[in-house]
């Protein structure tokens, strides 16, 4: 039996496991209430009835040539499957004819020649390369944590959140089931290994207010956005998509500071700092290069005294005692601008995008970019004490999106910490399908994508935590602003994190 029935089936099976028994959990997806956290959702037979279909449809193989150039079958090594919208209510108009056709099925084959194939309901078929081929190392790794995978002990979580695991053996197919809510690190390793886009499940909070900055101001509520400030308060640094702005009380926006064109190509440049005595500003460009202004003439500073050698980037924290930075050679670490030293090494050959310290200074969020040519866009967030102890890599990370609508660009200020140092805001793309994006509240010290703030249409050109309530705003792009209450939130779901780790 093929993908194409196998997908037939699972639609069918959802839709009449939803109607056996009206349940509608669509109150979670928007906040409404805290989604169940029972663990299971039915029982045994439940189960049994609702995996039949994988238990029936062994992966199909695909095609492949040998090295005498025969055509021949490629075995599959492994399907993951992710069921979503059988916790929605069923459209009636729609159901006599097509089921419930809400519910999408999605998610991946992989072929023991490391091609990694989508498997998408919408098209009932195998549709073609999903993600860059595996190399032998990478099968080896996916062999090794296949083998790792924790029993599901035959229960089901609840409708919306599940996501399911075939891999062929010799006694029968292992299936696993797990909840997407929280998925083992054996899983969320799998899905960083083939690098294909899952979306988790997480509790959607949804705006306490929606409207133009000028409404904003009308019911009493200042939104300012954060701007780097010099120390006596006498000029600003606003960042643009490829300028820096520089203002004062006095003359108002006076200076542009930009990279010159070249063949028809202007860098950007963003992050601006003041040094502590405000003599001096520190731009990053994309070059990349670290662009330094004497703020008293505007001219251009070869370097100062106390940063790194060969140093192209540069973000201090706020006592610029410590600062993250990239070399010219390529190497991020941690550097002691007092003592003049490294202190801990990140990264090697990746780009440094962002860093953010955390309020109390003893974390430090590091967002870095793949430079090879299939990766250019891909953020990758990790986490570190300031000793330079790793502590955790944010996952999804596929789920994670720059700041505005252009992926390619640079710019500061997509890592924002909330007050409790445990807690970090990026910007994500929730779903497979759809361009909303959302702001994800990270748990650091797991990585875990806990929940978002949710509500913009398309992509966030800025967004800030405010420092006198707390409440986080964002800057939807070309619609509006949103607010939200973060320490609800965040609140929330500390309490349903809680209940899946002891649901009793």
């Amino acid at each position: 039996m093929g993908t194409l029935v196998l997908i037939a089936m699972l639609v069918g099976s959802a839709h009449a496991h939803f109607l056996a028994n009206s349940i509608d959990h669509s109150g979670t997806q928007q906040g409404a209430s805290i989604a169940s956290a029972e663990p299971s959702y039915g029982g045994q037979k439940e189960y049994e009835r609702w995996i039949q279909p994988y238990r029936q449809s062994p992966l199909e193989s695909v095609d492949g040539v040998d090295a005498s150039g025969h055509t021949i079958a490629i075995p599959a090594l492994m399907g993951i499957t992710v069921v979503v919208g059988d916790d929605l209510s069923t459209d009636q108009k729609q159901a006599p004819l097509w089921g419930n056709g809400r519910v999408v099925i999605y998610g991946c084959n992989v072929f023991a020649d490391g091609r990694v194939w989508r498997v998408d309901s919408r098209v009932t078929s195998l549709v073609g390369p999903g993600a860059p081929e595996l190399s032998q190392r990478e099968l080896q790794e996916l062999t090794t944590l296949l083998h790792q995978l924790p029993d599901d002990h035959a229960r089901l979580p609840p409708p919306g959140r599940r996501l399911v695991i075939q891999a062929p053996a010799a006694g029968g197919p292992v299936i696993r089931v797990y909840d997407r809510a929280n998925l083992p690190d054996p899983v969320l390793e799998i899905i960083r290994l083939l690098r294909v886009r899952f979306a988790t499940w997480s509790i959607h909070f949804p705006p306490e207010k929606t409207g133009s900055a000028a409404e904003f101001s009308q019911a009493g509520i200042q939104v300012r956005w954060p701007r780097a400030t010099s120390p006596d308060g006498s000029l600003e640094a606003t960042q643009n998509l490829y300028e820096i702005v520089i203002s004062s009380p006095a003359k108002g926006d006076f200076r542009w500071l930009r990279e010159p064109e070249v063949n028809r190509h202007i860098d950007g440049v963003f992050g601006p700092f003041f040094t502590p005595n405000g003599r001096f500003l520190l731009v990053q460009s994309t070059h990349p290069a670290l662009r330094i202004y004497d703020t008293k003439t505007w001219q251009p500073v070869q370097t100062l005294r106390g940063l790194p050698p060969d140093v192209v980037s540069y973000f201090p924290d706020k006592n610029w005692k410590l600062a993250v930075f990239a070399s010219s050679k390529g190497d991020v670490g941690l550097w002691d601008f007092h003592r003049r030293r490294q202190i801990a090494s990140f990264a090697s050959g990746e780009e440094l995008v962002d860093a953010a310290f955390s309020p109390d200074h003893s974390l430090v969020a590091v967002a870095l970019r793949c430079k090879t040519d299939e990766q250019t866009t891909e953020l990758h967030v990790r986490i570190w004490r300031t000793d330079g102890t790793p502590v955790s890599e944010l996952e999804p990370w596929n789920q994670i999106m720059p700041l505005g609508l252009a992926s390619y660009t640079k710019l500061a200020g997509l890592l924002v910490w909330w007050s409790d140092n445990e807690h970090l805001l990026t910007i994500v793309s929730p779903a497979v399908f759809y361009t909303d994006h959302n702001l994800a509240l990270w748990d650091a010290n797991t990585g875990r994508y806990a929940g978002d703030l949710s509500g913009c249409p398309n992509s966030i050109d800025r967004f800030m935590v405010s420092p006198q309530d707390g409440r986080v705003f964002a800057e939807c792009h070309s619609n509006g602003v949103r607010m939200w209450d973060a320490s609800g939130a965040i609140n929330r779901i500390t309490k349903f994190g809680q209940s899946l780790r002891d649901p009793h």
